[in-house]
Formats: structure tokens, C-alpha cells, sequence
């Protein structure tokens, strides 16, 4: 599990009786933020223990339950991996070591100086509409027009980036078919 990153954890308890403490200790130590759901048929205290910090399914068989669980299970890991980040670019910000998780955030030392430079006054959705709109282009410059690898890029889902280049007008526009004279 160290090697690789997880969205979500799936468990099955009966696989692994007796085990299911060590289990999630692991996953923990390799992501302290990733969520873990745990299928499981009946109740035994290692599984009281364990549901203290997992999703425990009792009857995992219905695959649209289990579906639902690990999608829930993987917003909480991205809303925990996002909270992370944000803590440890406060910290960078105040000039203390970050924690990170592994994820890709501001660097360490950026350069935020212009944030000094701003008019006391200010339209902020403005501003941030407009960081927003260079971080975009550039970021699809960087993947030569790649928009699906751009939104990965970006951490947003394609469709979240779609409504973004509609948002701020940055749409290729479409080639219209000139008919044979």
C-alpha cells in the first residue's frame, strides 16, 4: 500500500479474519487521509473497533450499496487530502514546515510578494476569477491543448473544467463545414 495511492479502500471483512486491525493500521501509516469501507456480514469486536473511522457495510452483496459507499468514501478522501493541502499552505505561508500528504499544492518559497502589491480595495471573485483563468491557460499550454489531462493536472473532474473554459469564455470555437463551391 505505500507505493500506491488510493482513493478509497474496500475491505471485505470475512477475507481477512482476525487481521482487520493490522489491516487498517497499514493503510493509515501509508495514508492517514484515505477512507476505508468495510463489508462484513456480522458484527465481532475487531469490526466495533474498527467502525469508529470506516464505513461498515453489513450486507455488501447489493453492488449499487457498495457503489454508493466507495464514491462517499472517496470524496471524504479528497475533501481530507484538500484539507491537508490547505493546512500546510497556511503553514508555508507562515513561514513554518508543511505537512504533506503527497499531493500537489503550492510549492515551498512560492513567490506570493504581488499579494502585498494589491489596492486595499478590491473585487475578489474578480481577482480570483482571473488567477483562475491563467492558471487554466497555462496549464493547457502545458499539455498542448489536452484538456483531459489538464483537468488531472488541475485536480478537477473533465466536466468541472469544461464548465470553467465556458465560464470564462476560453471554448476553441467550432469550424464551420464551407460547402463546396
Amino acid at each position: 500500500m505505500g507505493k500506491q495511492r488510493f482513493d478509497a479502500i474496500f475491505v471485505d471483512a470475512a477475507s481477512c479474519p482476525g487481521q482487520l486491525g493490522e489491516m487498517l493500521a497499514a493503510a493509515r501509516a501509508a495514508d492517514p487521509c484515505v477512507s476505508v469501507v468495510i463489508g462484513a456480514t456480522s458484527w465481532s469486536p475487531e469490526l466495533r473497533n474498527a467502525a469508529e473511522t470506516c464505513e461498515v457495510l453489513m450486507h455488501p452483496g447489493a453492488l449499487e450499496v457498495a457503489q454508493c459507499a466507495v464514491r462517499r468514501a472517496m470524496r471524504h478522501t479528497a475533501v481530507m487530502r484538500e484539507y491537508r493541502g490547505c493546512r500546510g499552505r497556511a503553514a508555508n505561508l507562515d513561514g513554518t514546515a508543511a505537512e504533506r500528504d503527497g499531493s500537489q499544492s503550492i510549492p515551498a518559497g512560492a513567490d506570493l510578494a504581488w499579494v502585498n502589491a494589491l489596492p486595499p480595495r478590491l473585487d475578489l471573485r474578480e481577482l480570483l476569477g482571473l488567477v483562475e483563468k491563467t492558471v487554466i491557460q497555462r496549464t493547457l499550454a502545458a499539455t498542448q491543448g489536452a484538456q483531459a489531462e489538464a483537468a488531472r493536472r488541475l485536480g478537477l473532474s473533465r466536466s468541472d473544467l469544461s464548465y470553467k473554459l465556458s465560464k470564462y469564455e476560453m471554448r476553441k470555437p467550432k469550424l464551420e463545414k464551407v460547402q463546396p463551391v
